[in-house]
């Protein structure tokens, strides 16, 4: 009952990219045991390759606008996975993990008080940056990139400021003109 198993690093030989994929959430396949392909949601999946392929992933406009988190930038020590659009990645009864308990806190006790969104402005995008309501930080741009007659961004702000309908601007003058809310997903094993 003993396999013959060795971990190596590839993380500098290989590259991650999300596309569009056809299988059903859940669905991987691997090669030369190399995962290759993992479905993930919505029609998207994990593609795992050599980082000189072309990617055919998607591009950071529809990333964004789908409202999928990236490592570095929404997926940080700064924010839960509530907070970033991932609660459908969290399974609160699987068994004893790393900061388990206090993500079922934030769920039982429906303390999650910030959330992801998608903004939007006229001018160049901005680099990340404060997003104020009233004057004061009501969160933060994390990502943006260019879009057809300005620019297209995420950002993490407080669920309070949304639901009162404050104005937001950056904190370096700009205003927001566009503000969408992703729906909220449940995590697993709760209902």
């Amino acid at each position: 009952f003993r396999e013959d198993v060795r971990v190596e690093d590839r993380s500098g030989t290989l590259a991650v990219h999300l596309v569009r994929g056809a299988a059903d959430t859940g669905t991987s396949f691997g090669e030369d045991g190399v995962p290759r392909f993992a479905h993930e949601s919505a029609g998207l999946a994990l593609a795992i390759g050599e980082p000189s392929a072309p990617a055919a992933g998607i591009g950071e406009h529809e990333r964004i606008a789908l409202g999928r988190a990236r490592h570095g930038t929404e997926i940080t020590d700064a924010f839960t996975p509530y907070e970033v659009n991932l609660a459908a990645h969290v399974h609160l009864a699987k068994g004893c993990y790393t900061g388990q308990e206090s993500l079922m806190r934030l769920f039982t006790h429906d303390s999650v008080r910030r959330r992801l969104v998608r903004a939007g402005g006229t001018g160049a995008a901005p680099a990340p940056q404060d997003v104020l309501a009233n004057g004061e930080s009501a969160g933060v741009i994390t990502s943006a990139t260019a879009a057809p007659g300005g620019w297209l961004a995420l950002a993490v702000v407080r669920m309070d400021a949304l639901a009162r309908g404050d104005a937001f601007t950056l904190a370096d003058g700009r205003e927001l003109r566009e503000l969408h809310a992703f729906e909220v997903a449940r995590p697993l094993g709760r209902g």
